[in-house]
């Protein structure tokens, strides 16, 4: 069972719901960054790895408030600039089994997280939860779209063509990956998807479907309410 997770907790600029920090704008009274941690919580995991920058208080201040997940959680503070190989890098002394790997401006159902993690196939570096629908109406320039054959992924990228399954960021990571992103990293690769690019063509990366579960980034105003209502829906 997996019971750690390392969730990425920079502020986005492009295309903030508001003028807060998108991880801080709140869904139903409840600020985004909890909703996941809550999320993660629920699916059973106990230990939580926060990525921010340094000397950013406002996160660090609104998860002391009340509700709070009860998660133990660990801060790691990185430069604001710093690449997102290096985010993830930052935590690598921390996690030496595998782990869940998502970032702060989504939705998830635990349900599908659940799933990721009993379906997930041990021999892959990295497992991705995939929204099988494909509902094209996702595809707003930010989520990433996937090319699924035989459980694994072979291809993926944000204007992907064909795909037949959509990216929902939350993965089950194992530790091999690190070792990559050093050699990726000397080779002057600082995305996360341009590495995860080079694993899917060596059929690395292996696909665990939502099963309908819904999801939710949140990047616009109309992000945020398609998030609200993958809450209520929660609640039916």
């Amino acid at each position: 069972m997996v019971s750690s997770a390392l969730v990425l907790a920079h502020e986005r600029k492009p295309g903030r719901a508001s003028r807060r920090p998108d991880l801080l704008h709140p869904l139903f009274e409840v600020p985004l960054i909890k909703r996941v941690l809550f999320a993660l919580e629920e699916a059973g995991v106990r230990t939580v790895y926060l990525v921010i920058p340094d000397g950013d208080r406002r996160i660090r201040e609104e998860l002391a408030r009340d509700p709070k997940p009860s998660v133990t959680l660990h801060w790691i503070e990185v430069p604001a600039d710093a690449p997102e190989t290096a985010s993830l890098l930052a935590a690598e002394s921390e996690l030496q089994t595998p782990f869940i790997l998502t970032s702060g401006d989504r939705i998830f159902r635990p349900a599908a997280l659940r799933a990721l993690m009993d379906e997930a196939d041990p021999n892959a570096t990295v497992n991705l939860l995939v929204d099988a629908s494909a509902d094209p109406s996702r595809t707003n320039g930010h989520t990433t779209r996937v090319r699924v054959h035989n459980g694994r992924i072979t291809a993926l990228g944000r204007d992907l063509e064909p795909y037949n399954a959509l990216s929902t960021g939350v993965y089950r990571v194992d530790p091999a990956l690190f070792r990559v992103l050093h050699r990726e990293t000397k080779r002057g690769k600082t995305s996360v998807l341009e590495v995860l690019q080079d694993l899917a063509k060596n059929q690395e990366i292996g696909a665990v479907a939502t099963g309908g579960e819904p999801w939710q980034e949140v990047h616009t105003p109309d992000d945020v309410r398609r998030a609200e209502t993958v809450l209520l829906q929660g609640l039916g």
